[in-house]
């Protein structure tokens, strides 16, 4: 395959429009052709074989970088989902300078306030209030499960009779219910071959 060619003018606005998610008619008229004939003119540059592999290299780099950016996504998430709070505080049971604090620790931090306020006595030493909020681990762990794909539902088979398809002459009913509650299924013969339709 030859070394990709970058392409100029109009013909790189309209690979560009159209990667954007504009069809081939309206990226062919934010291209600067012509409004009457863009539909026609979109279809002839889509055919174009300099257009179709600029297409394609575009739709390559597109593809890497929502998978870095999808990478990263999910790092985040698995830094505030097995964040522990431990790592926050010295073996003295004191809370670490920040600088102290690992990069998976900082990012697991929502927000920090600081207080200072004035001491018991008119003698006493200011006191600071250091106030953490970590961030949301359940909402995290959610968010990991649903980019994986581990908290789809199950599915569910409907068969008829002997583990067949379901006949004309029956109508099936499937109720989902909570864990622990038998599941139903009803079965009825049809009053009619009208219920079907």
């Amino acid at each position: 395959m030859l070394a990709h060619r970058p392409l100029k003018g109009r013909r790189e606005v309209f690979v560009r429009e159209y990667l954007a998610g504009c069809t081939a008619m309206h990226a062919a008229i934010r291209a600067g052709y012509s409004e009457m004939a863009a539909t026609q003119t979109g279809s002839r540059l889509l055919k174009e074989p300099a257009i179709r592999e600029a297409l394609e290299v575009g739709r390559r780099k597109t593809a890497e970088l929502l998978e870095l950016a999808r990478e990263e996504v999910i790092r985040q998430y698995q830094r505030i989902g097995f964040s522990d709070i431990r790592k926050l505080f010295d073996e003295n049971g004191r809370i670490k300078p920040l600088a102290e604090l690992d990069e998976d620790t900082a990012a697991a931090i929502q927000n920090m306030d600081v207080e200072v306020r004035p001491g018991d006595g008119p003698d006493s030493e200011p006191v600071r209030i250091i106030k953490i909020r970590m961030a949301d681990r359940k909402t995290a762990l959610d968010s990991i499960m649903k980019a994986q794909g581990w908290n789809m539902p199950d599915q569910v088979e409907v068969a008829g009779r002997n583990g067949g398809p379901i006949q004309h002459e029956h109508k099936a009913r499937v109720v989902i219910v909570p864990p622990k509650v038998p599941s139903m299924v009803e079965t009825r013969p049809l009053e009619s071959e009208g219920e079907l339709t």
